[in-house]
């Protein structure tokens, strides 16, 4: 145990005092608990021993639980010395759990004399002062003893004592600043009678009515599977808890209330006495249309016939079974699949374990195919096209419906294994095609048929990515377009479409579509060989259409249909990615109009322009930052842009509402022009100025030292800035710091310019400066004042990549005042990438200590002092990511 010196979670388990003794407890105490934050003790133990303890408690213990009980009837053997000292208060402490012992005389009075920051109590089960009556009840205590408490779960677990209503009150009463949380739990025992016939249906309309009032609720458990020992004392069986005075959710007792609830994914109904049958099956299944898993439907009476309906008609919602919901496997099972790395072929390995974890992974597998190998979808194919040639000569009946209306999502991911709808139609034609001859029309019409046989059976799809790299894909568009997009939600498409193909689909785009992405070349001609019919009649808007994505659409943006500009009022976010088309010529259609005129909800804008022959100037960015009528909230500028003064004077007018800011480009302002981002905008929650890792994007444009430093010019101390307690994400590049210390850049050669002190000790007084800044803001989640990208030295001739290394930057060491960081105790990110940084061991622990949230670290290179930072954190502080 000695050698335990960084353990920070302590479970202890004691069994009886005159086999073990007090050993273990003077072990420990005297030992491993000095870096603590989490203690729980079980068991027995004597009193003495707890004094003993509690006496070296730490001051990092945060949590404490006390699930023993106290023995003071036995002395004790082995010689304690106890320290009468008075000890200072566990000031981190938050938690204190007390269990099993009913007797408030048998805790030593030192340990509530150290833990009066408590803000949190659980008392279970709660048999003290809560049943009887006397002076040194648990409720006079908690209000003389936790002046901060302001969270109390409250659980009586023997079903022989009840916990009177009075005592309940006392409780309820003992919070001095008021109640956060409050958590009760136990038996209850009432049984309700109809006062009047027909109560029971009025008292379930009125709830039904409450419940549809919540129309964003998207989880609804009314019932659990849990249970309880029905004798405690005894332990002779578990009881479930089975609800008998609940709702029959039933449509005769006003279901149909609840038709509103149009977000509604997971309901739970276990140990529930439903009347759920075939009508309130299909009314579910018609108007909650996200629903995607109903817990609790036994196999028993009508509640079996609405289970049987949803499987043979609507396979999409799981009804996972009340025994396996809460089993060890069912819940690992669960926790693997939600994993995003998981591998197709673990996935049909598992479904292969047993008849209950089949039904589980099956819908995963179908869920979203991309994690299939490139030989599954080739077997995939040869299923779907076996299918179709089984019910076109023997009438036999397809299988397609069993599985294809759970699959959720059709289209590529960033790797090779991947599969768009494009993809799955050109292996179609690649197995109807005969090797060595041109495509005919038959065979490509047969194709089609094939891939409408696949799609129509989609009924369920909510992403699709579509891939065109030929004229002959469009078939498949049209197929899409015809059977599979009634509840699509994300629209994506890439490549080359002609307009008519375009304009075929956009009156089919349904109103649940949330994102629209045209990364696709839109052209026009009479070359265009197949004849469709385009319906010209007004459609309804895309209510729910929140984002809008062009991406090199054309040269012109007259050749986007009409039709769909006038359905996507209702757009909030524009990417305009290399969209560098009108923007530069002043053009009676260009985008700015477009953005006035047709998104009037408008607070969300995204530029990004990559072709550097055509740079977006000046004033057509600030005529793209002057079209929102409500205000920007998010603004990201990327690539070849110019952001100078007339930009900055149309983002200036948003200065009330703008929370987010990201500029990774070429062109950029001066320094000092950064620095009113901070003054001017109080809601300001991120400023991005860094590209992520890896990118091949901008030169890092740094802000000087005294920009960023803002001193008052009479008084000498910092100007408080608007958005210090709003600002959570930070990434910037900070320069203008003397570091006489460094004189070779990392290749060896010698530095040139390098910035010179006007006086000694000028640096770690500009250092101290710049981290007190820092400090002042509070809610800071990540910083980066590095990054690892890379840039072209002349991007016309493309030339090598130069890294964004720093050396005129913070050192980040105790000596230079990173100490004065301390108060960003929510940080969690921090990013030194390519600075000259001088963080040693030192540093690495006292980032541990003083940042309790700090979980990745980027930039730590393997050199000298860094090296040893990075290998410390590795061997004493695992859960800190240093990639």
């Amino acid at each position: 145990m000695v050698h335990c010196t960084h353990l920070y979670e302590l479970n202890i388990s004691f069994g009886y005092y005159s086999f073990y003794g007090p050993v273990p407890v003077k072990v420990i105490a005297d030992s491993v608990i000095q870096h603590l934050r989490h203690l729980s003790i079980h068991g027995t133990i004597p009193k003495c021993a707890l004094k003993y303890m509690v006496t070296r408690f730490p001051v990092t213990l945060e949590t404490l639980e006390i699930d023993c009980w106290i023995n003071t009837d036995i002395r004790d053997r082995l010689s304690m010395e106890l320290d009468a000292a008075e000890q200072e208060p566990l000031s981190s402490l938050r938690r204190l759990g007390l269990r099993n012992d009913p007797r408030l005389f048998a805790f030593p009075s030192s340990l509530w004399r150290r833990c009066q920051s408590v803000e949190a109590v659980d008392l279970i089960p709660c048999r003290f002062g809560l049943y009887r009556l006397k002076a040194n009840t648990m409720a006079t205590f908690l209000e003389s003893s936790f002046p901060n408490l302001n969270t109390i779960n409250i659980e009586e677990i023997y079903s022989g004592i009840r916990v009177k209503d009075e005592g309940s009150a006392r409780m309820l009463s003992t919070s001095r600043q008021g109640w956060g949380s409050v958590s009760i739990k136990g038996k209850r025992y009432p049984v309700v009678e109809e006062s009047y016939p027909g109560e029971g249906q009025k008292i379930q309309h009125e709830v039904l009515e409450r419940l549809a009032r919540f129309v964003n609720l998207e989880v609804l458990w009314l019932g659990s599977n849990s249970c309880y020992y029905e004798n405690t004392n005894s332990y002779p069986k578990k009881v479930m808890n089975h609800q008998y005075e609940c709702l029959e959710m039933s449509l005769e007792s006003g279901l149909d209330r609840l038709e509103g609830l149009k977000r509604l994914q997971v309901l739970n109904i276990s140990l529930m006495a439903t009347k759920i049958g075939q009508r309130e099956a299909q009314w579910m299944a018609k108007h909650w249309s996200k629903l995607r898993e109903i817990r609790g439907l036994e196999n028993r009476g009508d509640v079996r016939k609405a289970r049987q309906w949803f499987k043979a008609n609507c396979p999409r919602i799981a009804l996972p079974a009340i025994e396996a919901i809460w089993s060890f496997g069912f819940l690992f099972l669960q926790s693997l699949m939600s994993d995003s790395s998981t591998h197709g072929k673990d996935l049909l390995r598992w479904a292969r374990v047993s008849k209950g974890w089949h039904h589980a992974v099956i819908p995963y597998i179908w869920d979203n195919l991309s994690t299939l190998t490139q030989s599954q979808y080739q077997r995939l194919t040869k299923m779907i096209i076996a299918d179709y040639e089984r019910v076109q000569t023997g009438g036999h009946q397809s299988s397609l419906p069993k599985y294809c209306p759970l699959i959720r999502k059709l289209g590529p991911v960033s790797d090779k294994k991947s599969i768009s709808d494009s993809f799955l139609f050109e292996l179609i034609l690649d197995y109807v095609m005969v090797k060595g001859e041109p495509l005919s029309d038959t065979q490509q019409s047969t194709a089609q048929s094939i891939f409408h046989h696949f799609m129509v059976h989609c009924t369920h799809l909510y992403t699709l990515n579509c891939s065109i790299r030929h004229y002959r894909f469009h078939e498949s568009i049209k197929v899409i377009a015809d059977s599979a997009i009634q509840h699509l939600r994300h629209l994506s498409i890439h490549g080359s479409i002609h307009q008519r193909v375009l304009m075929y689909m956009v009156p089919r785009l349904p109103v649940t579509l949330e994102t629209l992405e045209l990364g696709c070349f839109i052209y026009t001609g009479s070359e265009y060989r197949l004849a469709i019919e385009i319906d010209e009649t007004e459609q309804e808007p895309l209510s729910s259409l929140r984002r809008l994505a062009l991406r090199t659409t054309g040269y012109s943006l007259d050749i986007l249909p009409s039709a769909l500009l006038r359905r996507c009022q209702s757009v909030e976010a524009v990417d305009l990615v290399a969209f560098w088309i009108g923007l530069y010529q002043e053009k009676k259609h260009t985008m700015a109009i477009f953005l006035e005129t047709l998104f009037p909800n408008l607070n969300t804008i995204n530029i990004e322009n990559t072709d550097s022959r055509h740079s977006m100037k000046d004033d057509g960015s600030a005529r793209l930052l002057s079209t929102s009528r409500l205000g920007w909230r998010s603004v990201s500028v990327k690539g070849y842009v110019e952001f100078s003064k007339q930009s900055w004077e149309a983002l200036s007018r948003h200065s009330s509402t703008l929370e987010s800011f990201t500029m990774v480009k070429r062109y950029y302002q001066t320094s000092v022009g950064m620095r009113p981002f901070f003054t001017s905008f109080p809601r300001l929650q991120s400023f991005v100025m860094l590209a992520e890792t890896g990118e091949d994007y901008s030169k890092v444009k740094p802000i000087g030292a005294n920009d960023w430093i803002h001193q008052d010019s009479l008084t000498g101390s910092l100007t408080p800035w608007p958005c210090e307690y709003t600002l959570t994400d930070l990434r910037i590049s900070i320069c203008g710091i003397p570091r006489p210390d460094i004189t070779h850049d990392r290749k060896g050669r010698k530095r040139h310019p390098v910035l010179e002190e006007t006086y000694p000790g000028e640096s770690w007084e500009i250092q101290h400066q710049v981290y007190e800044r820092l400090a002042r803001f509070v809610n800071l989640e990540t910083l980066w004042l590095g990054s690892n990208s890379c840039y072209d030295e002349n991007p016309n001739t493309y030339s090598k990549k130069v890294m964004n290394h720093q050396y005129e930057c913070l050192e980040m060491s105790l000596e230079s005042g990173l100490d004065r960081l301390e108060g960003l105790k929510r940080l969690q990110v921090l990013n030194i990438s390519l600075m000259a940084t001088k963080i040693g061991q030192n540093e690495a622990q006292w980032m541990a200590e003083q940042w309790p949230k700090l979980h990745e670290i980027r930039g730590l290179e393997s050199r000298v002092d860094t090296w040893r930072a990075r290998q410390w954190f590795k061997k004493n502080c695992p859960c800190v990511a240093t990639p």
